[in-house]
């Protein structure tokens, strides 16, 4: 309980599986989910909690990248978030950038079709974040909606991987 709100902190598959019970059923309604109410704890712990004690699936870029500017808008800096989390201060930064990024892109990495750091790559060498979207949306025509590689992002973009011409050479 913060502020008169409850926070589900552990049992989303089970919540959201319930809700999925109960759209599919007409009307079919869980009548109990055993929970264990935590008092006495404050927004950033709880934050803190779901980044370092996540016994379930692994937190996707897009989601620590959320969770850490809640730190940060709490108050925290970089620095005390990197030491607590164990994050390297850098990884802090580059998650910072991440979370300003367009929806578009975030949710092109939250379903795995381009990776956090392919996208923060094209972000960064672009600037401008509609150009950087637009490389992405033309790489991901080209691949015919699958999963962006680096071999595919050069292909897409006339680019030349110039390692891989002088080994060839």
């Amino acid at each position: 309980d913060i502020n008169g709100k409850y926070y589900l902190t552990d049992g989303h598959r089970r919540h959201r599986a319930c809700e999925y019970l109960y759209d599919q059923s007409e009307g079919l309604t869980v009548t109990t989910m055993p929970i264990i109410v935590t008092t006495g704890v404050t927004e950033s712990e709880r934050v803190m909690d779901m980044i370092l004690c996540n016994d379930g699936k692994p937190l996707n870029a897009v989601e620590i990248a959320a969770a850490v500017q809640s730190l940060l808008d709490g108050g925290m800096t970089e620095k005390q978030v990197a030491a607590k989390t164990g994050l390297t201060y850098v990884y802090i930064i580059n998650l910072r950038h991440l979370h300003k990024a367009p929806q578009r892109v975030k949710d092109l990495i939250a379903a795995d079709i381009i990776s956090s750091t392919k996208a923060m790559e094209i972000m960064r060498a672009e600037k401008n974040w509609d150009k950087a979207l637009a490389i992405i949306e033309q790489t991901l025509a080209a691949t015919g909606g699958n999963k962006i590689t680096t071999k595919d992002f050069t292909a897409a973009n006339n680019k030349q991987n110039s390692m891989a011409a002088l080994r060839k050479a």
